[in-house]
């Protein structure tokens, strides 16, 4: 096993890590990317041109959040006394557009199609659940204790109703709002950006989802990270300086949390030098995240220099498809585990 990867499973076994997912976790489901997502919602407001428009838009320099500001602002016209709940509805249709309806139907049949879609076609997300899975000695299913908490900066549902219907247990708690408080013995699931749901039982239900509360536009993204003290903000940085993250399904080019990792990293090298450290750097350096390996090994290279600046190390694989056995090899580096009894 690469060196980092017994840096990442050593992390696992004293600190814990946490794991932070990005929009390629649910891809394989039809989930969209954030560019996708909003020639989805742009095609849906702008009826035949939409997704012309969005890709015209990001030729001409604009941002993604700024785009979506665009787009919401042309929704409104159309829908002037609309409030903007009604427009998550957009948002989650978009969302959730090619997931098989038989996966989002509440019932025994919609939860063995939503398990089946899912192992079928997205090892990713499979993979991530069952990291978060232990089985113990009584042949009963537990969280893994080593997975301290799940940043999700994607929308989707796809993780819990997955987990909750494939190990037939409640393993994780959803964080979608500032009132919801951790549980005992499961793992906390934070949802900075929103969440939506996809079963109908659950649509509109303010105590299950945030439809009010979705961070999409420029506006919104400014708002969101100029209040230093709510919820997520201080949430993340605490999570960053007590343990080491895995980023997966995430290229970790998005500013803002490029921005947390260079406050977490810069304040615990002020703390190393205060006291003398010299191997301060490589000691602060305790992130990672899974990347695919591109074609052009200086593109690599400039890559891992770009994260190692924000205390990030890349584990590179050739495809999606290696990231079970590489969680695989992690999980059971503790030779107390076998993936087998989870996966």
């Amino acid at each position: 096993m690469p060196r980092v990867r017994d840096q990442l499973a050593n992390s696992l076994g004293d600190t814990g890590v946490v794991i932070c997912l990005g929009a390629g976790v649910s891809a394989a489901s039809g989930i969209p990317d954030w560019k996708e997502l909003l020639c989805r919602i742009g095609t849906a407001v702008l009826p035949g041109r939409g997704s012309e428009v969005v890709g015209q838009l990001i030729q001409n320099g604009f941002g993604l959040p700024a785009i979506a500001s665009i787009i919401e602002a042309k929704w409104r016209v159309l829908h002037p006394k609309s409030p903007r709940e009604r427009f998550a509805e957009v948002v989650r249709d978009a969302l959730y557009r090619d997931l098989p309806a038989d996966c989002r139907v509440a019932g025994v049949s919609g939860r063995a199609d939503l398990v089946a879609e899912i192992q079928n076609r997205n090892p990713t997300l499979r993979a991530v659940a069952a990291f978060c899975v232990t089985k113990t000695d009584s042949c009963s299913l537990c969280p893994n204790l080593g997975v301290r908490a799940i940043v999700n900066l994607s929308y989707d549902a796809l993780l819990r109703f997955y987990m909750r219907f494939r190990y037939d247990a409640i393993l994780l708690r959803t964080i979608e709002r500032p009132d919801a408080s951790p549980r005992l013995a499961r793992i906390p699931v934070y949802h900075p950006h929103g969440f939506l749901h996809f079963n109908p039982k659950y649509c509109g239900d303010l105590d299950s989802e945030t439809p009010d509360r979705l961070i999409l536009t420029e506006q919104e993204y400014f708002d969101f990270f100029n209040r230093p003290l709510s919820v997520f903000t201080y949430t993340m940085l605490f999570l960053l300086r007590e343990h080491s993250f895995l980023f997966i399904g995430t290229s970790l080019k998005d500013e803002n949390i490029r921005r947390l990792l260079h406050y977490s990293k810069q304040e615990r090298l002020g703390a190393f030098r205060r006291r003398g450290k010299t191997l301060a750097t490589s000691r602060a350096d305790r992130h990672f995240v899974i990347l695919r390996r591109r074609s052009s090994g200086v593109l690599n290279e400039l890559t891992a220099t770009s994260l190692q600046i924000l205390g990030v190390k890349p584990i590179w694989i050739n495809t999606h498809e290696d990231i079970p056995a590489l969680l695989g090899d992690i999980y059971e580096s503790s030779g107390k585990n076998h993936w087998r009894d989870v996966y």
